[in-house]
């Protein structure tokens, strides 16, 4: 157990530092632009939040996030493969645990994201003139605006149960496609196709739950073919046996 422990600890330790500078620079960025905005004191929140185009700044941390996710544990000098192979666990578990950290980092910018639309909506109820704010400010917003709505569906348990399998699959796809190029081979094809998912998700305006369902079908679908690519084009490797070996 203290062997899985220590691949969980070496991918997330991998990781982590890149994960919180995106997200530092995600902040930075979306407080710039929603207070550099043209009179952004009278402005209804909804309106704040779509002609801010924030929700720009989130797709691309999510994208240049799941890049990092794989890169991270694939190549470069932060990849820990020769420190996994020392600790002589099998490579179906690294990509299980890769997996996890992969998942866990993107639901830690999802939920990110959620604080910092909170944060600007606090900010717009302190500052906005008097006539531009009500006690059901966030509520509103959150019915009006698409792109909060999408991040943060309230109710909406189609819209809630999507994004939760979307990072869940994603996370996947990052771990099955550093297993490939660990391997010398590429495939960022799934990858690729997840971000086109995820940005066709929250840029289309109004969803209904059929299409919500769609997207949760694609996202499986894309996940289950990268893990089944991963078993189908290569033999399980074990560390321990590829380093006595070496």
């Amino acid at each position: 157990m203290k062997k899985h422990l220590s691949v969980f600890m070496l991918m997330a330790r991998s990781c982590i530092y890149k994960i919180m500078l995106i997200m530092a620079a995600m902040a930075a960025v979306e407080i710039f632009l929603t207070l550099f905005l043209p009179n952004p004191r009278t402005q209804l929140l909804y309106d704040l939040i779509d002609l801010s185009r924030i929700r720009f700044v989130y797709y691309a941390a999510i994208s240049l996030a799941v890049f990092t996710l794989i890169s991270c544990c694939s190549v470069g000098s932060s990849n820990p493969r020769h420190t996994i192979e020392r600790l002589s666990v099998s490579e179906r578990w690294v990509i299980v645990w890769h997996w996890l950290t992969a998942a866990l980092a993107l639901f830690a910018l999802w939920f990110w994201q959620i604080i910092l639309l909170y944060g600007i909506s606090l900010w717009h109820s302190l500052a906005a003139e008097s006539g531009y704010i009500s006690q059901q400010s966030i509520f509103l917003a959150n019915f009006r605006s698409d792109f909060f709505h999408s991040v943060l569906p309230l109710e909406d348990m189609s819209r809630l149960l999507r994004n939760i399998i979307m990072f869940i699959c994603m996370g996947g796809v990052c771990a099955s496609s550093a297993h490939k190029i660990r391997r010398g081979k590429k495939m960022m094809f799934a990858a690729l196709m997840h971000l086109i998912f995820l940005w066709a998700c929250f840029a289309a305006e109004a969803f209904e739950a059929s299409y919500d369902g769609f997207l949760i079908f694609a996202y499986a679908l894309i996940f289950v073919l990268s893990i089944v690519g991963v078993c189908i084009g290569s033999e399980e490797v074990d560390y321990e046996e590829a380093t006595l070996e070496n």
